[in-house]
């Protein structure tokens, strides 16, 4: 968890930054506030292992399961990735980089901070044109072909990370793979040798896409096979940092107590919400019905 922070005494409140049990607000902490800020709230009041999962009922009744599964599946294929990137140290990678070498990072931690709260990531995928950042590429378990916001800003913020360590980013390309539900148990069990040929398909692609069509903004292929039989689909913008610098400003104000947090507009995400299901939510738009037919993503 990390050491405790220490609250701000003269402040007549508690700002939900003093409550947060880690020292560094990582980017999927900030997605998660894209997906539903007031069940990051609801989290930070007794915060257990997933902001999705209430701590009273962890590892109870199929909805609470379902989402333990999706997130058994995301860290098994990271401790994949992990296991098949070879062993360098920062400053080896910084003097490969600076000599122009092109490398593709695996699971690489990024820091940074932004208003004094530090920042942290580890995307799956970061590929490098010497100190140029051309290519962040993030997966997610699910059976949406469309790019959430959440998925949009956890990618803006790694572009802001990279830039903050000083990378090159004025080219870079976010790409998020997304994987359906049906391919979870072959994502889970790929060996090594099979994520480094995932990791580079999608960057090949997403390259192409970019280079077809270069004046668009963002880009889109439906069914981009990465193994025999197995499609994904492939969403792809580029970063911009005056974008990361709006979803920073705006995220970071709930964090420093500047306003209070914004629950969902969208009744499909609070009918399925299991601090809904608690009635612990004073702002569901619908009463929780359970399972949704289209789970949510990893």
């Amino acid at each position: 968890m990390g050491r405790k922070k220490a609250i701000n005494k003269a402040s007549k409140s508690v700002r939900p930054w003093d409550l947060f049990p880690r020292e560094a607000l990582g980017a999927s902490y900030l997605a998660e506030q894209a997906y539903c800020e007031k069940r990051v709230e609801l989290w930070l009041n007794n915060p257990g292992s997933l902001v999705s999962v209430p701590r009273q009922i962890e590892s109870e009744g199929p909805a609470a399961l379902l989402q333990e599964e999706l997130a058994d599946i995301g860290s098994q294929f990271h401790q994949g990735v992990s296991e098949s990137a070879p062993t360098v140290t920062p400053a080896e990678v910084r003097n490969r980089l600076a000599a122009g070498e092109q490398m593709i990072l695996l699971e690489s931690g990024l820091s940074g901070e932004y208003r004094a709260i530090p920042l942290g990531g580890v995307p799956d995928a970061v590929c490098f044109q010497g100190l140029n950042a051309t290519c962040v590429i993030e997966y997610k378990v699910t059976d949406s072909n469309q790019l959430q916001t959440s998925h949009r800003v956890q990618l803006l913020v790694y572009g802001h990370l990279l830039a903050q360590e000083g990378f090159h980013v004025s080219g870079l390309l976010l790409a998020c793979a997304l994987v359906p539900r049906a391919h979870s148990e072959w994502i889970r069990s790929l060996p090594p040798s099979n994520i480094e040929r995932f990791v580079n398909i999608v960057r090949a692609e997403s390259q192409s896409l970019v280079l077809a069509e270069p004046s668009r903004r963002n880009w889109y292929q439906p069914a981009l096979e990465v193994y025999r039989g197995t499609h994904i689909w492939l969403r792809v913008f580029k970063y911009e940092p005056d974008a990361a610098e709006r979803e920073l400003q705006f995220f970071t104000d709930f964090w420093l107590g500047a306003r209070p947090a914004k629950p969902t507009t969208k009744e499909r995400k609070c009918a399925v919400c299991l601090y809904n299901s608690l009635n612990s939510c004073p702002a569901a738009l619908a009463p929780y019905s359970g399972l949704s037919e289209r789970p949510m993503s990893s």
